[in-house]
């Protein structure tokens, strides 16, 4: 065959190929990294996957605040729930005891596993930033297992589960809300590099917000716990100690599960533009030339 034939018949298989498209600006390319934004780029197969992806990861995220938000309405009124008339006193507080156990474990452990969802999604990530969001969905995990531990040992030594529960309360915050920062980050990365991430900015970048307040859940936390290992031995406590565990308390927020709440309220809305988008893609014509 004449070298001629050769590049002639290189060519047409070139020509041939179905070409793919970034998904970052659309445009036209079969490269592994876009010509055009300098994106990595990823199959249009692909973009079925994901919106499936960020379809599970929004529902994950509404049931949670949905468990979390009804819990939130009961304990508001339960001086009257836990002694309901006809209802034994000891058993309505075993029915409370296990009602809290669903409502504190099943929120965080929704989140994991939306964790884990983006960190084995198809986007392109280094193993660093995979790394980080698989571990993220393990952190968060550390909430469930705390709060269960606590509630079976109440059961049995209530003095001592309060201890142990003072002690280890700010350490299983700061791993919690870690994990959570870590995803929201994740979920800011992903969506950056899908079609129209340059215009979900809050997406991109909310992971810097919701990385304040919990700043401030965790030192409130630790804070509580330094007033309190000062009071347990003898030694004066600060001034306005009181005050300052109320304020923390009652502001700040030391139940990690209104923490959450509030963390997914803030989120979930940015998920609905990025859904859409991929909805879009999928809907569009393949570029010209497939």
């Amino acid at each position: 065959m004449s070298k001629e034939r050769a590049v002639t018949d290189h060519m047409a298989r070139i020509e041939a190929k179905p070409r793919g498209e970034c998904l970052g600006c659309g445009y036209p390319t079969d490269a592994d990294v876009c010509p055009e934004c300098g994106r990595h780029t990823d199959g249009r197969d692909q973009i079925r996957v994901r919106y499936q992806v960020v379809t599970r990861v929004r529902s994950l995220f509404v049931a949670a605040i949905a468990i979390e938000g009804t819990f939130a309405l009961v304990d508001a009124l339960a001086p009257s729930i836990r002694y309901v008339p006809l209802i034994p006193g000891a058993f309505m507080n075993y029915v409370w005891i296990l009602f809290q156990i669903l409502t504190h474990a099943i929120p965080p452990i929704l989140v994991a596993i939306a964790a884990a969802q983006v960190a084995l999604g198809p986007w392109y990530l280094v193993p660093r930033e995979r790394r980080r969001l698989k571990a993220a969905s393990l952190l968060i995990l550390t909430f469930p297992a705390y709060w269960l531990g606590f509630q079976t040992l109440a059961l049995s030594g209530p003095g001592i589960a309060s201890d142990l529960a003072q002690l280890v309360h700010p350490f299983v915050t700061l791993t919690t809300l870690t994990g959570v920062v870590l995803l929201f980050r994740g979920i800011g990365l992903c969506s950056d590099r899908d079609r129209g991430g340059a215009e979900r900015k809050y997406l991109r970048y909310v992971w810097l917000g919701v990385a304040i307040p919990a700043g401030f859940t965790v030192l409130g936390s630790f804070a509580i716990l330094y007033v309190s290992w000062r009071v347990g031995r003898g030694m004066p406590a600060p001034a306005n100690a009181g005050l300052l565990q109320a304020t923390l308390l009652e502001t700040i927020g030391y139940d990690l599960g209104r923490n959450l709440l509030f963390l997914l309220v803030i989120i979930t809305p940015g998920l609905w533009p990025w859904r859409k988008a991929l909805a879009e893609v999928q809907a569009d014509p393949p570029s010209p030339g497939r």
